[in-house]
């Protein structure tokens, strides 16, 4: 069986992660880089920016997600935290591992999923290494699409294209929570971990 570890990172939804895949792949929660065993990490999500680099730098574990190449996915802040850094807190920076900045999304009450927060189930685009689906998102910032080059999926948020999903060799980035977005969500992140 699988073993997967999803770093413990306080205040973020890592028990909803554990409890979706507790059933189908050998699951833990680790606290810090030196305890390590799973050849996939999750970076879960539902945190200020801020308080997810703090966590992770105190922690040490930048310099380890840095240098490792284990499977590394990143849900909602988990994605932004791998990302260049986030308008949610400017003075942190991230880890760089995929391209963007999360910025805050710029409410549009005159269009479809104009609101903010960006809350509900949309359907995505199949990508070369994820099928088409739906994803639940609950977000106020999200990385934009422009200047994306790693492989990723594309939906319009109010009147921007946002990237809610980043593929850069073994490190994955998703906007989109797939551990509440149903049996989709499930399958989704079950391939992505097993690929």
């Amino acid at each position: 069986m699988t073993m997967v570890e999803i770093v413990n990172v306080e205040g973020t939804n890592r028990r909803n992660l554990f409890n979706c895949l507790k059933n189908n792949i050998d699951v833990d929660f680790v606290d810090d880089p030196s305890s390590v065993k799973a050849s996939t990490l999750i970076l879960p999500g539902v945190s200020h920016f801020g308080h997810y680099i703090d966590f992770l730098d105190a922690h040490g574990w930048r310099e380890f997600l840095l240098n490792t190449d284990r499977k590394i996915i990143g849900i909602c802040s988990g994605y932004h935290a791998l990302c260049s850094g986030s308008e949610e807190s400017p003075r942190h920076k991230g880890i760089g591992l995929l391209q963007g900045q999360a910025k805050l999304i710029k409410a549009d009450l005159s269009c479809t999923n104009g609101k903010v927060p960006h809350v509900g189930i949309r359907h995505l685009p199949k990508c070369n290494s994820i099928e088409q689906g739906k994803g639940y998102f609950v977000h106020s910032y999200g990385v934009l699409a422009d200047g994306i080059e790693n492989e990723s999926q594309i939906i319009k948020i109010a009147q921007s294209q946002y990237a809610v999903s980043q593929i850069n060799k073994n490190i994955i980035g998703l906007q989109y929570h797939p551990e509440l977005s149903g049996e989709d969500g499930k399958h989704l992140l079950l391939e992505l971990i097993s690929r």
